[in-house]
C-alpha cells in the first residue's frame, strides 16, 4: 500500500510549481540573495544578452563546483528557474521552503519517472528547467563529464539549452573545505544547443558536445590571469578528497592542519595556497593541483584493489569506526539504527554494531551511491536507502564512494561473492542481511 500512495503525494506536490508565491519568491531571491552574492563572492556575468534571443521554455545546464551554484545562476537568469534537487534536501523542515520555490526532488543515481513527469509539466507550461548535468559537485575542481541521462533529456525536450559556465565557484567554496574563501565568481552564458541541433545530433553527439562545453579546470580557470582566493585554514579537511600518499602510498594516512596536508606515516607535506595549487614542503613535487593528485590516487587504487584481490579473496581493505547507520526511503525522514564499524571487502560492505550484530551490503546490490552534504554516504540496497554518518573529522565518505564504484565496475565483486558466501555459511557467527524497513507512518 505504501508503494502505491507515494506517487500520489508527489503528484500533489507538482501543482505548486507554478503558483504565484514562487514568482514573488524568485523576485525576493534576486533582490536579497543577489546582493549578498555580489558582495560576498564578487559575482559578475558575461554574455547575458543571449536571453534576448528567445523566451521560455529552455534548459539551463551549468557546471557544478559549489553549494551556491543554483543561486549564482538564478540571480542572473531573467526567468524563474525550477531546479532539480537531490531528494536528501527534502528531509526535515527544509522541504517546505524547497517546495515553495519550485524545486523538484530527484534520487541520485536512481531512475525516477516522477521527476521526468514534473520536468515535462514545466516544459508544457513554458518554464525554465535547471539541471546540473554532471550530477554532483566536483571534488577536485575539474569537470567530470555529463551523465548519459542528460543527453536523453535534451533530445526529449526539444528546447534551447543554455550553458552557464561558472568560474571561481569551486575555489570560493571547495566541497571538502570547512571554511569559505574570498575571491571572484564569474558566470559566462552561451547557447549550447538549439532545437534544430538536438534534432540533428545523435545521443552520443549531444553528450560529446555537452562535455566539451562543460570542460573546465578550477585552477587554470577560463580567464587570463589567476585570481587569489583568500581565507583561513585553506587546507583543513583536504584529506576528505585526498587519502592516498604519493610518496609512501599509505592509504588513509594524510592529515590536514591550517594550510598544510601531511602524511602521518612518511612525513610528506604540501601547502595549499590561495590560488588552489599545491607546493611541496618535503620530498618531491608530485602534483600541483588537487585534480592531478586525485586522478593519480584513483588510478593507484584500481591497481591496489586488483593486487589485493589476486593475493586472496575477502580481504578487508579499510574501515572506519563509530559510524552511525540510518535508514529510510527517498525524501522520507530517516530513522537512526545503530553505531559501529564500517568495513570494505572485495565483495561487500560490512557494518558491525557495538553489540556485534552484523549487516552485509553486497557490492553488486548497491545502487545510487553518493555523498551528501556533511560527509554522509548514501546508497540503496534491496530497495531501501541507507545513510552512514562518520564521527571522525577526517573520515572520507568520498573514499567509500569511489572505491565501491571501482569494485562494482570489475568482476572482482561477482567472483568474490560466491567464495565469501560459502565461507560465511560455515562460520560460527553468520552475517545478517540488511535490516528491514519499518512501515511508514500514516
Amino acid at each position: 500500500m505504501e508503494m502505491r500512495t507515494r506517487p500520489r503525494r508527489r503528484e500533489r506536490f507538482r501543482v505548486v510549481l507554478f503558483n504565484g508565491f514562487y514568482r514573488w519568491g524568485y523576485r525576493i531571491l534576486r533582490l536579497v540573495v543577489g546582493r549578498f552574492l555580489k558582495s560576498r563572492y564578487r559575482l559578475s556575468s558575461e554574455n547575458r544578452s543571449i536571453f534576448r534571443a528567445f523566451k521560455p521554455p529552455y534548459l539551463v545546464l551549468p557546471n557544478h563546483g559549489s553549494f551556491w551554484d543554483p543561486f549564482f545562476v538564478s540571480v542572473l537568469v531573467p526567468d524563474p528557474v525550477y531546479w532539480i534537487a537531490s531528494d536528501a534536501q527534502f528531509r526535515g523542515l527544509l522541504r517546505y521552503a524547497l517546495r515553495l520555490i519550485g524545486a523538484i526532488p530527484k534520487s541520485k543515481g536512481v531512475s525516477d519517472i516522477e521527476t521526468i513527469r514534473s520536468i515535462m509539466d514545466i516544459r508544457r507550461r513554458n518554464g525554465v528547467i535547471g539541471i546540473f548535468p554532471e550530477g554532483v559537485r566536483t571534488w577536485d575542481g575539474h569537470s567530470m563529464g555529463s551523465v548519459h541521462a542528460t543527453a536523453k533529456l535534451i533530445k526529449l525536450l526539444k528546447i534551447p539549452v543554455v550553458i552557464p559556465m561558472l568560474d571561481g565557484n569551486y575555489l570560493s567554496s571547495p566541497r571538502w573545505a570547512e571554511s569559505p574563501r574570498r575571491g571572484r565568481v564569474t558566470v559566462s552564458f552561451t547557447v549550447g544547443f538549439s532545437p534544430e541541433d538536438t534534432a540533428a545530433l545523435s545521443l552520443d553527439g549531444i553528450r560529446e558536445r555537452l562535455d566539451r562545453l562543460l570542460d573546465y579546470d578550477a585552477c587554470h580557470g577560463r580567464t587570463g590571469s589567476p585570481v587569489p582566493f583568500h581565507g583561513r585554514r585553506l587546507a583543513e579537511s583536504l584529506e576528505l578528497v585526498l587519502f592516498v600518499c604519493p610518496q609512501c602510498h599509505g592509504l588513509v594516512t594524510l592529515k590536514s592542519s591550517d594550510n598544510i596536508l601531511a602524511c602521518r606515516k612518511c612525513g610528506y607535506r604540501v601547502v595549499y595556497n590561495e590560488f588552489g595549487f599545491l607546493d611541496a614542503r618535503s620530498g618531491r613535487q608530485f602534483f600541483s593541483t588537487v585534480h592531478e593528485w586525485n586522478e593519480w590516487q584513483l588510478s593507484f587504487l584500481r591497481g591496489y584493489f586488483r593486487d589485493r584481490y589476486q593475493s586472496g579473496l575477502s580481504q578487508r581493505f579499510f574501515d572506519d569506526r563509530l559510524v552511525w547507520v540510518w535508514m529510510g526511503y527517498r525524501s522520507q525522514p530517516l530513522r537512526r539504527l545503530r553505531v559501529g564499524r564500517l568495513s570494505l571487502y572485495s565483495d561487500r560492505i560490512l557494518f558491525t554494531s557495538l553489540n556485534r550484530s552484523r549487516f552485509v551490503f553486497r557490492i553488486e546490490g548497491i545502487q545510487g551511491i553518493n555523498v551528501q552534504h556533511g560527509e554522509r554516504l548514501e546508497f540503496y540496497h534491496d530497495g531501501r536507502l541507507f545513510q552512514f554518518r562518520f564521527s571522525g573529522r577526517g573520515d572520507s565518505a568520498y573514499k567509500w564512494q569511489e572505491t565501491v564504484k571501482m569494485l562494482a565496475k570489475t568482476d572482482v565483486a561477482t567472483k568474490a561473492s560466491g567464495e565469501s558466501t560459502s565461507r560465511t555459511a560455515g562460520s560460527s557467527r553468520p552475517e545478517a542481511s540488511a535490516p528491514s524497513l519499518p512501515p511508514a507512518r500514516s
